[in-house]
């Protein structure tokens, strides 16, 4: 098959972000990436989705297509094979450092805010959180601030203040106790102490015997910054937050979430790899 003429059968996998990457603005893979998705896998490319949705949530979007069955979902705190219902690893926030963020979160002065918190395919909500959002979530409405049991990450939403705002509030005073992290222009995740979307990706590395160094990374938003960081060659889309568009470390692609970026991934990295240009978007499966 023409795609991997250029090479692209020497790469282990690619992990590639949900929201604003992968998925377009209606929320669904373009046909010329379904495609490409199907002759990767045949040519034993492993194309793994890096997400801070729940399995229940990434299933939703990528059902279907020919995406990798391990999974590394909530910002990297659950690593789980799809295909057979196992936990390959997972990392929760530790009860004390739960209720010192939502300390520090109360005593910051936001105005009115919101608490939710996600484990596995749990998701718990304050009354208000989901209010004026466009989308659809299943979720129950529940106690947050005193939860007691296991969770993977602890999500803010105020009515006053931006993502990129609360993360600049946040991450010196919490970055001893969790992983901050924005995943959209609203939500402030707070993930386990060190444990993001780089530490699940290595994990699902270690499962298959492979390194990330030798793989490409997608992604657009903060949470996936470490996973770009990580591996051999990481591309931030062109709608892509500019803290990731400047770093030295993430090569920039032209292509947005709704014009085949995975497609210009693969062709750029074929060009680095080889040292001469490539042209895949002649060839037929595109």
């Amino acid at each position: 098959m023409e795609v991997f003429k250029v090479g692209v059968e020497k790469l282990p996998a690619i992990f590639v972000d949900l929201d604003g990457t992968i998925l377009n603005d209606d929320g669904r893979v373009d046909k010329t990436s379904a495609r490409l998705l199907s002759q990767l896998k045949e040519g034993g490319v492993r194309v793994i989705v890096a997400t801070a949705r729940s399995p229940l949530g990434a299933i939703e979007a990528i059902e279907g297509l020919d995406f990798d069955p391990i999974l590394v979902s909530l910002n990297g705190a659950l690593v789980i094979d799809l295909a057979r219902d196992e936990i390959i690893y997972e990392s929760t926030l530790p009860n004390n450092n739960f209720k010192y963020i939502v300390e520090t979160i109360e005593a910051a002065e936001l105005g009115r805010h919101y608490l939710a918190l996600q484990h596995r395919n749990e998701f718990i909500i304050e009354s208000g959180f989901m209010d004026n959002v466009d989308f659809v979530i299943p979720h129950k409405v529940g106690e947050v601030r005193n939860y007691q049991d296991l969770a993977s990450k602890l999500i803010l939403r105020t009515e006053s203040h931006s993502s990129s705002q609360l993360h600049h509030i946040f991450e010196a005073r919490l970055s001893n106790h969790s992983y901050l992290s924005t995943s959209g222009e609203e939500w402030l995740d707070f993930s386990p102490a060190k444990i993001s979307k780089a530490t699940g990706a290595i994990e699902a590395a270690k499962h298959y015997g492979f390194s990330i160094s030798d793989c490409i990374a997608i992604g657009n938003d903060l949470n996936d910054l470490e996973l770009l960081r990580a591996v051999g060659h990481g591309f931030a889309v062109a709608n892509a937050r500019s803290k990731m568009r400047d770093d030295p470390s993430i090569l920039s692609l032209d292509s947005d979430n709704n014009s085949e970026p995975l497609l210009e991934a693969i062709e750029r990295w074929s060009t680095r790899r080889l040292g001469a240009p490539q042209n895949l978007s002649a060839h037929p499966y595109s």
